[in-house]
């Protein structure tokens, strides 16, 4: 679970429930079949399966209070759970959604072309769908803006090399979410996990990483360059609040662990030094067939409220 300050003085704050794989990633505590229709759905609003969630989350601590008529007799500071922020919140405001990861093998059949969430679904901890289907579209539009004529043997190959440029960068984009996920698994306030002392001591270098690949998810892919990513950890780090540091925590083990999720988004073999600078592949390169089978390669399901 985590919170997150927002214009007005609002706080937007979010839980992610892990459904195991044999189990409905909709099901409810009211829920009474696992038919094929319960997987199909995406958004809910309704007090049932809002209240499903609110009600095991109440009890959760988070870092920042509201004032200071919560206060913990031990530390002598204020202590608020969620369940201040959720009796705060409009229900209208509260949705319970299914998240499902998918990477889709078929993006285009005769004149149809998926782009964005139709073809590439990933998890929202790395806040990249949105722009990832923006630069769909842009590849795209390129694409057709050259056609010679909209005949099917002209359209077919526009619609191959924009699956071809863009796949490759969905990939690294899906990879990416899906570390960012395991950074703020577990349990604990800010994100949970090891997700809040990575922020912390997570290197530089790290950081590159991470920015490397959200820069490299456009159409031209690019480059993080030394001191580029500084000024973006400054605006971070006035906006995140990440609660209270453990003065006995391992620093040494933390750092091991940070960088051992941010290596596993790699695709290729890393060799390059911690101070090096790092170029994107775009992907021009590679060359994809279409696949004439509607399966998704790499599926995962979670709820998220």
């Amino acid at each position: 679970w985590n919170t997150m300050t927002c214009k007005d003085g609002t706080i937007s704050w979010s839980i992610i429930q892990h459904s195991p794989s044999s189990s409905s990633p909709c099901s409810t505590s009211t829920s009474t079949t696992s038919s094929p229709q319960s997987h199909q759905i995406d958004w809910s609003s309704d007090g049932v399966a809002v209240e499903s969630i609110t009600t095991q989350i109440r009890t959760f601590p988070i870092p920042f209070p509201f004032g200071n008529d919560h206060s913990n007799a031990n530390t002598e500071k204020p202590l608020m759970t969620l369940g201040d922020l959720i009796d705060r919140t409009p229900r209208d405001r509260m949705a319970k959604v299914m998240v499902d990861e998918r990477m889709f093998e078929t993006w285009y059949y005769c004149r149809t072309i998926l782009i964005g969430d139709a073809c590439h679904k990933l998890n929202p901890a790395g806040n990249q769908g949105a722009h990832l289907s923006l630069f769909d579209a842009h590849t795209l539009a390129l694409q057709l803006a050259h056609l010679k004529t909209t005949q099917l043997k002209h359209i077919t190959p526009a619609f191959k090399a924009h699956k071809s440029i863009r796949l490759p960068a969905a990939q690294r984009a899906w990879l990416l979410s899906r570390a960012l996920t395991k950074l703020g698994g577990g349990g604990g306030s800010g994100g949970g996990g090891v997700g809040v002392k990575v922020l912390r001591k997570l290197p530089p270098w790290a950081w590159r990483k991470v920015f490397e690949r959200l820069v490299g998810s456009s159409p031209r892919g690019g480059n993080v360059k030394k001191g580029g990513v500084s000024k973006i950890l400054k605006t971070v780090g006035s906006t995140v609040s990440l609660g209270k540091e453990d003065e006995n925590e391992d620093e040494e083990k933390v750092v091991e662990e940070a960088v051992a999720v941010v290596r596993s988004v790699n695709t290729e073999d890393d060799e390059e030094e911690e101070d090096s600078e790092y170029d994107v592949d775009d992907g021009l390169d590679d060359d994809v067939d279409n696949d004439s089978n509607d399966t998704s390669s790499q599926q995962k399901s979670t709820d998220y409220v």
